[in-house]
C-alpha cells in the first residue's frame, strides 16, 4: 500500500509539468515555449499575414532568425503565396497529438482565392524543436493546382538566406544539400499514414528496412549513375538509374521504369562494378535471387526486365559475393 501511495504521488507530482500548455496567443502573436525552445510568431503585422518574428534557445540571447520571416511559400496556378500576403486569421486553437506534443492550430484564409489553410505547430517536453504541418481547404468550388510546397519558410539573422536539408531531388536519383524546391523532380509524400491499413504499413515498412540495409552495405545515397541506355523520365520511354558503390566495388541498386512505353521488357547493363568479381541480382524488397555474373558481364550483357503494366517500375540489388 505504501508503494501504491509513493508511486501515486509521483505521477501527481510530475503530470502536471508535461501537461502545461507549450502555446499561448491573442488575435496578434503566437508565443511557442516549451522551456527549451521559444518561437514567437505575428500575425496581421505591417499588413502582412503571419511572419515569423524570433526564434531562441533557452537561456541564450542569441536570435536565429531575421525578424518578419515569411513562414511559407507555395504555388497556386502557378502564383507564388508567402505569409508575407493578404492572410486573414480565423482561428487558433489548441493542438496536441499521442506523443505529448502540444501547441498550435492557426487557421488562415486567403479571401480572394477562397483558399483556407491550417498551420499546425507541436512542441515536446524539454526537445529544443518545433514540429509544423500545413493542411490546404480548397472553398472555391473549382480544381486549382498546388505546387512548389515550402512549409518552413524561414530566414536566418546571420545570412538572410531560408532553410535548407538534405534532398532527394532528380526522382530521388540525386541527394543534395540546398532548399526544397518541390517540383515534380522532388519526391513529397502526402496522405495521413495512421489511415493506411495493416498490409499497406507493413509494406512500406520492408520498403523502408530494405533501403536502410542497402545504405548500410553500399552507402548507395553518395553515389548516382546515368544507366546505359536509358534517358530522362519522360512519356512513351523507359528509364532508370544505378547508384553502385565505386569505391568499394561493393554493388548498390538499380532503378528501373516504365513509362507508358510501348515494349514490355528491355535490358540492363550496370557499370562500374569489379569486372573479375561475382555478383548476384536480387530482386527488391524481398531480396530473390534473379541471376548471378561477374562485373565484366554485368556491363557487357547484363539482366532481363519485363514490366507488363503501362506504369511500372522496379528496383533491384546489385550485390557482390561473400558480402
Amino acid at each position: 500500500m505504501k508503494k501504491f501511495t509513493f508511486v501515486l504521488i509521483m505521477w501527481l507530482s510530475i503530470s502536471p509539468v508535461f501537461s502545461q500548455p507549450f502555446a499561448h496567443w491573442d488575435e496578434k502573436s503566437l508565443t511557442l515555449d516549451n522551456g527549451a525552445i521559444k518561437r514567437q510568431i505575428l500575425f496581421g503585422s505591417d499588413q502582412k499575414g503571419i511572419v515569423s518574428q524570433s526564434m531562441k534557445l533557452a537561456g541564450d540571447d542569441q536570435e536565429f532568425l531575421y525578424a518578419g520571416s515569411e513562414e511559407f511559400a507555395f504555388n497556386i496556378d502557378g502564383k507564388k503565396l508567402t505569409g508575407l500576403d493578404a492572410w486573414k486569421l480565423i482561428s487558433i486553437t489548441k493542438a496536441t497529438d499521442e506523443n505529448d506534443g502540444n501547441g498550435a492550430l492557426v487557421t488562415l484564409e486567403n479571401s480572394d482565392l477562397k483558399l483556407q489553410i491550417g498551420i499546425t505547430y507541436l512542441l515536446y517536453p524539454k526537445l529544443p524543436l518545433v514540429r509544423k504541418k500545413i493542411s490546404f481547404t480548397n472553398q472555391s468550388g473549382a480544381e486549382i493546382n498546388l505546387e512548389g510546397l515550402d512549409t518552413e519558410r524561414l530566414r536566418f539573422e546571420a545570412s538572410g538566406t531560408g532553410t535548407e536539408s538534405w534532398v532527394l531531388n532528380d526522382y530521388a536519383r540525386q541527394k543534395s544539400l540546398g532548399q526544397f524546391v518541390g517540383n515534380w523532380y522532388d519526391p513529397i509524400v502526402l496522405g495521413d499514414p495512421r489511415k493506411l491499413s495493416a498490409d499497406q504499413r507493413t509494406r512500406i515498412k520492408h520498403w523502408a528496412d530494405w533501403l536502410r540495409k542497402m545504405q548500410t552495405k553500399h552507402d548507395f545515397m553518395s553515389f548516382r549513375q546515368d544507366l546505359p541506355g536509358f534517358g530522362e523520365p519522360m512519356e512513351g520511354c523507359w528509364d532508370g538509374y544505378q547508384r553502385v558503390n565505386t569505391d568499394t566495388k561493393s554493388g548498390g541498386i538499380v532503378g528501373v521504369f516504365r513509362q507508358g512505353a510501348k515494349e514490355t521488357q528491355r535490358t540492363v547493363t550496370v557499370q562500374m562494378l569489379d569486372p573479375v568479381a561475382n555478383y548476384r541480382i536480387l530482386s527488391a524488397p524481398e531480396g530473390k535471387k534473379i541471376s548471378s555474373m561477374t562485373g565484366k558481364e554485368l556491363a557487357e550483357k547484363g539482366f532481363n526486365v519485363q514490366l507488363t503494366k503501362e506504369y511500372d517500375g522496379l528496383l533491384f540489388q546489385i550485390q557482390k559475393n561473400n558480402i
